[in-house]
């Protein structure tokens, strides 16, 4: 097994769980500005957002990575 596979880079946070919150912060930037679509909902700019947050979050049992995924597709 390689030592870099059990790297922790912030509070128990895996190398390979940071790609992954990485990953949904982008998608969430790039459907914000590729999906601009009006669906006459109120709040329906949230939709796509919340799906990648509780997607991050699901797939990550860490707590803060929903936060952290926002903390990134926010910076």
């Amino acid at each position: 097994m390689n030592q870099d596979s059990n790297r922790t880079l912030w509070k128990g946070i895996s190398l390979q769980d940071a790609l992954y919150l990485g990953f949904c912060a982008t998608f969430i930037i790039i459907t914000r500005a590729a999906l601009r679509v009006h669906l006459k909902i109120p709040g329906h700019s949230m939709f796509f957002m919340m799906f990648f947050l509780m997607l991050g979050r699901a797939c990550v049992p860490k707590r803060g990575a929903a936060t952290l995924t926002g903390l990134i597709a926010g910076a």
